[in-house]
């Protein structure tokens, strides 16, 4: 018999690893453990683990083309001695035509790398499956889920023979507080529900419960994002990019958020003179953000855009979540490259957070932006920007972006509908801007 309300542990883990590695089927590991197959495939997909190494000879490549790819000397760097370019795992970072390839196996069962035929020759990356890292990684999602629960191991157990096998036959949290003998001892209806939807109580969730079932949760439409955008960007592979490119100016761009998060501005900040843009996005989803950068791109022309934007760092916001319409224009050419801060991570782009501080000093957190022009966003930018830095050593980033370009750069500024503010007209209260409050 399966056993009941019981997540799987560390040895199921093991023995599902084991099963793997053996080639056995979801349904024969599943028999071992006394769990439902559809539950073994869960876990692996869940927490398999992604690994970008090669083959036998062959280093890591994901190309499409590695086969017949003929390209040299893509990097010239006279330090290589590889004959092709495919040969070397770096390629793809200096190709223009560098195409990924994912392994369609992987979207099947087992989901992983174990037992392939072709896993000694495949450059590709790699899944698989480890009990260890499963383990632990499955124990810090439960115990993050169970922070601020005010109850112990013990409790958490009573409450969970108690009232789950009473769920599981159909009876409300109402019906099961009201009816059960020891119901002092049972947190209140509201509380019960959360843990319900936290996954705290090991069994059920909440499309067990009658109501939940009946009564269907009214979401604002959204558009599903893709976490594997993140590949090939993740912050490391920046700060690689980085080391090997020294001098490329950085660009950091983040999202500033009015009270109701109705309304946003997506900001802009160049690193090195500290200056930044802002503009206000005609919604909240990744489209506003790609309409804003084809929008500068336009104004700019290509190739400027690209010396302004080389490289951008930013974080894992759901706006973000369309890299390759950022990267490149509405006819497919390159203009810059995206890098992802890691998850709750907003220090790695600690230079536009600290610049935030000045628009909060403007629009503090708490207010609407609701009635709020971009001519009003724009202006707010002039003061920030011609507000004397000691980093800068007494200068204004408009002094510094001045110097940076030379006599382009007043031909630039007017093209971004930007304008210096004389030094004692710089003004940094929420007084600058009239703004039209909802009623």
């Amino acid at each position: 018999m399966m056993k009941q309300y019981k997540h799987i542990n560390g040895n199921d883990r093991v023995a599902i690893q084991l099963g793997l590695e053996r080639g056995d089927s979801f349904k024969t590991i599943a028999e071992a453990i006394g769990k439902h197959p559809s539950s073994v495939a869960n876990e692996v997909r869940k927490y398999r683990e992604f690994k970008k190494c090669g083959a036998q000879g062959n280093v890591f490549n994901d190309c499409a083309h590695r086969f017949d790819c003929r390209k040299t000397n893509l990097c010239d760097s006279p330090q290589c001695r590889r004959k092709n370019c495919r040969f070397c795992a770096r390629c793809r970072d200096h190709c223009g035509e560098y195409e990924l390839e994912r392994c369609a196996k992987l979207a099947k069962p087992p989901y992983v790398c174990y037992g392939c035929r072709q896993k000694q020759h495949c450059t590709l990356e790699k899944a698989f499956y480890d009990a260890g890292i499963a383990n632990q990684t499955s124990l810090n999602v439960l115990s993050e889920s169970r922070m601020g629960i005010n109850a112990d191991e013990e409790d958490m157990e009573r409450w969970t023979k108690t009232i789950v096998p009473l769920i599981k036959r159909g009876q409300s949290l109402y019906h099961i507080l009201h009816t059960t003998s020891d119901t002092a001892n049972l947190p209140s209806q509201r509380t019960l529900y959360s843990y319900v939807e936290k996954g705290v109580l090991s069994g059920v969730c909440s499309l067990d419960l009658p109501r939940q079932v009946k009564y269907k949760k009214r979401y604002v439409k959204r558009t599903k994002t893709d976490t594997a955008y993140r590949k090939g960007r993740s912050h490391e592979e920046f700060l690689k990019y980085m080391e090997e490119n020294p001098d490329t100016p950085l660009v950091e761009i983040d999202s500033v958020v009015d009270a109701g998060g109705k309304h946003a501005i997506l900001t802009m900040h160049f690193v090195e003179i500290s200056m930044m843009l802002a503009y206000l996005r005609n919604g909240k989803d990744s489209q506003s953000v790609v309409n804003i950068f084809d929008t500068l791109t336009e104004s700019l022309g290509l190739e400027k855009f690209r010396e302004l934007f080389p490289v951008i760092l930013t974080d894992n916001g759901s706006e973000f979540s369309n890299p390759e319409m950022l990267e490149k224009t509405s006819s497919g050419e390159s203009r810059t490259k995206i890098f992802f801060c890691e998850p709750y991570s907003s220090y790695q782009k600690g230079a536009i957070e600290n610049n935030h501080e000045l628009i909060r000093r403007i629009l503090p957190k708490g207010i609407s932006f609701e009635g709020l022009a971009q001519k009003d966003i724009t202006d707010m930018m002039n003061n920030i920007n011609s507000y004397a830095r000691k980093k800068l050593n007494g200068h204004t980033p408009y002094d510094m972006f001045s110097f940076l370009h030379g006599a382009e750069s007043a031909g630039l500024l007017r093209e971004l509908g930007l304008k210096a503010v004389k030094a004692k007209s710089v003004l940094l209260t929420p007084s600058l801007i009239s703004r039209k409050q909802p009623k």
